[in-house]
């Protein structure tokens, strides 16, 4: 008997899935986001733990801005808390773009399963023990360092453990240039893999195409994925419509 699936998010019929991104820094990720339009997820609120760009693109876009600095509370249960507690309550996802902070339980439990995250490193590879090579926030120089000739980027669900979470989609491969910067090499790798893995994922969970077993495996269309989630291939469906809509223009839902 097939395992009872359970959407990240399930479509409803009187509006679209309720995004929140948050960020703490130079809201380039939010502006990839915000390009790519879609009829099936709206961004109610932006949120950011420090002064940002993320203020200007919420005031340029007329979206509700919240901002909370960590050192105002005195343990980050107590900030986490907050947040939930003036979060918009309709909020479905929370993409964390740029955040700068771990998520703790009050978010987790809150949001179980429904909190994203662009990890900039290919979370498919791993260790002799099995365990994942490349975590952390230096992620794609250890890549690079252990000699890698090419990097790309998961979107995984957020949980207690750092970059532990399910991957739910990696994006295309950036081949690494010889003379290249670590730095240089993850702003190509940004534009290659980071955005349309990003926007693949939130318009996928937010036309209901997403979901997790009780084991909390990945199904795309209700099949079963590889450990890496939905690889998208640079002769895919998706990655055709998002390239098109980055050079004309046209929306990609």
């Amino acid at each position: 008997m097939k395992e009872a699936l359970a959407p990240i998010f399930r479509p409803r019929p009187d509006r679209p899935m309720h995004l929140a991104v948050f960020g703490s820094g130079s809201g380039t990720t939010l502006d990839a986001v915000l390009s790519a339009s879609a009829s099936t997820f709206r961004i109610v609120q932006l949120f950011s733990d420090r002064s940002c760009r993320l203020q200007e693109i919420g005031k340029r876009e007329s979206i509700p801005h919240l901002l909370l600095s960590p050192k105002q509370f005195p343990t980050r249960t107590a900030f986490d808390e907050e947040i939930v507690r003036q979060l918009d309550p309709s909020i479905d996802l929370i993409l964390l773009a740029g955040y700068m902070r771990l998520v703790s339980l009050p978010l987790l439990q809150h949001f179980k399963d429904r909190i994203v995250n662009t990890h900039p490193a290919d979370l498919g590879a791993l260790t002799t023990e099995g365990k994942r090579k490349y975590i952390g926030a230096d992620a794609v120089r250890m890549a690079l360092e252990a000699g890698e000739t090419r990097t790309r980027s998961c979107v995984i669900l957020i949980d207690e453990g750092v970059d532990q979470g399910p991957v739910l989609v990696s994006g295309p491969w950036a081949a690494y240039e010889n003379g290249s910067s670590a730095s240089q090499h993850q702003q190509k790798q940004k534009q290659l893999s980071d955005y349309p893995a990003c926007i693949a994922a939130i318009h996928w969970i937010a036309e209901g195409r997403i979901a997790l077993d009780p084991k909390r495996r990945v199904y795309f269309d209700q099949k079963l994925q590889a450990p890496c989630g939905v690889d998208i291939d640079k002769g895919g469906e998706f990655y055709v419509r998002y390239h098109r809509h980055h050079w004309t223009g046209a929306g990609i839902g």
